[in-house]
């Protein structure tokens, strides 16, 4: 009779113990056969999903124009990286009739030139900025002309920087003094405003060339 308070153990014998190890590798390799195969295709899954998401890039004058996930264009001239919504090749439809280059607007104020808020382009004004926001010493709105609607500054042509975008029945880029005027078609202000920003860095000659 066991004594009162001691656990019993069966005694097992050399089979059985040699059972009950190889009951125990089988299941550590069921276990490990498991997590490899998870393994696997995770690794696929990742490879697939990367191949999905490899970034589309173009050269052109020998520049890469990488696009970013949301769908704008980013590119590097001499260490400055820049980022546009459209690429020079998506402009390169558009007349443009601009001598302008960047330097003339390197520190220097730009103004919008506007004779009420509806001449406004804010998307394209925006664009602007957002490009080559670094170059300039400031930029807002101005007027036109003494008729102006609105609380701005009068700027005229001769002697300042201004940009106006002007509503028009096509895409056209010209220059009226020291005006720069950017005429869009509704919806269209931002592609306006990229093409001439690519006339400023030089690449419009460069598209022009390469399409030949």
């Amino acid at each position: 009779m066991p004594k009162p308070g001691i656990n019993m153990r069966k005694i097992m014998s050399e089979e059985e113990r040699e059972a009950k190890n190889i009951k125990n590798k089988r299941i550590l390799a069921w276990i490990i056969g498991i997590i490899m195969l998870f393994s696997t295709a995770s690794y696929a899954f990742m490879s697939f999903d990367g191949s999905k998401t490899k970034q589309e890039k173009i050269n052109i004058g020998g520049i890469d124009f990488v696009k970013t996930d949301y769908g704008s264009w980013k590119f590097v001239i001499n260490n400055q990286e820049f980022e546009t919504l459209f690429n020079p090749s998506q402009t390169a439809d558009i007349s443009v009739s601009i001598d302008k280059t960047l330097q003339e607007y390197s520190g220097k104020p730009l103004y919008f030139g506007i004779n009420s808020m509806e001449d406004s382009a804010s998307s394209g004004n925006s664009e602007i900025i957002n490009v080559i926001g670094n170059y300039i010493s400031a930029y807002q709105y101005s007027c036109l002309s003494e008729n102006c609607t609105e609380d701005y500054p009068v700027k005229n042509c001769d002697s300042n920087n201004v940009i106006v975008f002007k509503k028009s029945d096509k895409l056209n880029l010209y220059e009226t003094s020291n005006c720069t005027v950017l005429e869009f078609e509704e919806g269209n202000e931002t592609r306006a405003a990229d093409a001439f920003i690519f006339n400023l860095l030089g690449f419009r000659t460069k598209v022009q060339a390469e399409i030949g």
